[in-house]
Parts: structure tokens; C-alpha cells; sequence
């Protein structure tokens, strides 16, 4: 709308605001949003003259570019709500897996110290293991506010508390740099890190305990996982290949460790390391 002689208008009423200040003419646009009109874009003048055709085509731009401002502003809010209830929808299922695992877990010690063969119960104490190894990762998603990626210096130490609250008589130690890697490899680590910890409790030291540590180094956009004990070290003649075929443990090992970086490498001198180079980082690392 256009109205370029105020004192005349006939087609609506002037606001006693516009005459007092001397307002002659005053061109009205409509700020439209997709749901609809949102409000009114005016110009008032007080000089003579005439508003025209190209100032209301300019000023309606103008207008729409309010409109789709304001319609932005409105969708990435939605956005952002969606985002927040999805992140804790995935929290809230988090915590429900670690939850149910603990109870697997639970359930399958209290079966180990049933069984009547120790072969059956080392089964057993094993893959209780492993699902609290799955368990810890899920806890951690659970408590942070991220769930695209992992901080491994935030995960691994607490996954070490628990596997040395399994096994007392060894002094498990920790040491990580801060590195995050995807939720995926998170899992993956966890469990290539309880594997080889559970070996070195079984093997390293057979007249007692003894130090196991892990150690994962940074550089640059990847990372080196070392788990190492001082204990017997491998037996003579170790042959990756064949102990892959009798043990689970090994197993996973190898083909997890080759999911997030190389294959593993078993390595013998004072003791036994378990060494996985270039694990690859995720995109908070770079």
C-alpha cells in the first residue's frame, strides 16, 4: 500500500503519532512467512513527493528477505530441538545397553561359579569379560554429551579400573593420550584391550601377579595401542597363525585391531606386547 497525501487519506484512519511528527506519506509491505503474514514493513516521510512503483517492488525485497530470515531462524530452532531430543533418545538407550549387559555379565559369573568343568568356567569368565568391555563403552556414551565420537583418554582408564578390580593381584596402569575416535572403533579398542589384559592376567605371570599397562600414544592423526606385561613373554616358537585357530581371544584381537588401524603384533623381550599402529582418529582430532 501506498499513500502519498496522508492529510487526505480517506481509505483508513492516520495515526495522531505519524501527524504529530510530520509524516506526508508512508508506503506498507506485508512480511510474509511460509505459515503465513507475519507483520508490516512501513517507510514514513515528511517530505513532499511521492512514493512509486520501484520503491514498493524494493521495499517488498526487502520484506522478503525478513520473512525468510525469520522463517531460518525459526526452522533451526526446530532443528535444534530435534537434535537435543535425539541425542537423548540415544543416551537413554545407551544407558539401558550398559544396563543390560551389567546384568548379563552378572549372570554369566554367577553360571562360571556353577559349572562343574574349569574349562566351562573360564568360558564363561570370559565372555563376562568381553560384554563388560562393550558394557564400559556404552556407560561413557551414556555419560557424555557426544555420541558421534569417543575421548579414548576418558574411556580407557576407567575400563582399566574395572579390569583391574577383576584381577587384584596385578597392578593394571594407564596411560592415554587424549584421542577420539568413532563409536564404532571405541567398542572395537575396548574389547582388543580387555582381550589382551585377560591374556596377560591368565599367562604372563604364573606364580602370581605382576604389572600390565597400556599405553596409547598420539601422533598426528593416529595412534599407537601398546598392552604390555614383564611377565614369561611368548612360548617358544609362536605361531600367530595356529594360535588363532584354538584361541577366541586372539582371534578377536586380530580382526578388531584391524578394523581401527593394522593388524596386531605379538612381540616378545622381557615380557609380552600387544602393539596396534595407526589407529585412525575421528574428525574432532584434526
Amino acid at each position: 500500500m501506498i499513500s502519498n497525501h496522508l492529510e487526505k487519506e480517506e481509505r483508513f484512519r492516520t495515526p495522531d503519532v505519524m501527524a504529530t511528527h510530520g509524516v506526508r506519506r508512508a508506503i506498507n509491505v506485508v512480511i510474509a512467512r511460509l505459515n503465513g503474514p507475519w507483520g508490516v514493513l512501513e517507510v514514513d516521510s515528511p517530505n513532499a513527493g511521492e512514493f512509486e512503483a520501484a520503491d514498493l517492488a524494493f521495499l517488498q525485497g526487502l520484506a522478503n528477505l525478513v520473512g525468510v530470515a525469520s522463517d531460518r531462524i525459526a526452522m533451526e530452532e526446530q532443528l535444534r530441538k530435534a537434535v537435543e531430543q535425539q541425542r537423548l533418545l540415544v543416551k537413554e538407550a545407551s544407558h539401558r545397553v550398559k544396563n543390560s549387559l551389567a546384568i548379563l555379565s552378572s549372570l554369566m559369573l554367577m553360571q562360571a561359579r556353577s559349572v562343574k568343568t574349569d574349562e566351562a568356567a573360564t568360558a564363561l569368565g570370559d565372555a563376562s569379560g568381553r560384554i563388560m568391555a562393550v558394557a564400559a563403552t556404552h556407560d561413557h556414551l551414556w555419560r557424555q554429551n557426544m555420541t558421534e565420537t569417543v575421548e579414548l583418554s576418558e574411556l580407557l582408564p576407567k575400563l582399566c579400573e574395572q579390569l583391574g578390580g577383576q584381577a587384584p593381584a596385578h597392578q593394571i596402569h594407564c596411560k592415554i593420550d587424549r584421542f577420539s575416535v568413532e563409536t564404532s572403533a571405541a567398542t572395537s579398542i575396548a574389547l582388543v584391550v580387555s582381550e589382551a589384559v585377560t591374556n596377560a592376567v591368565k599367562y604372563a605371570y604364573p606364580s602370581g601377579g605382576g604389572p600390565i599397562e597400556i599405553l596409547l600414544q598420539r601422533k598426528n592423526d593416529t595412534a599407537t595401542l601398546t598392552v604390555s606385561d614383564q611377565g614369561v613373554g611368548l612360548p617358544d616358537g609362536f605361531d600367530i597363525g595356529m594360535v588363532q585357530l584354538d584361541s577366541l581371544g586372539i582371534q578377536l584381537i586380530m580382526t578388531l585391531s584391524a578394523t581401527v588401524g593394522r593388524e596386531a603384533r605379538f612381540e616378545t623381550n622381557g615380557g609380552t606386547r600387544v602393539i596396534i599402529h595407526e589407529i585412525r582418529g575421528s574428525s574432532v582430532n584434526q
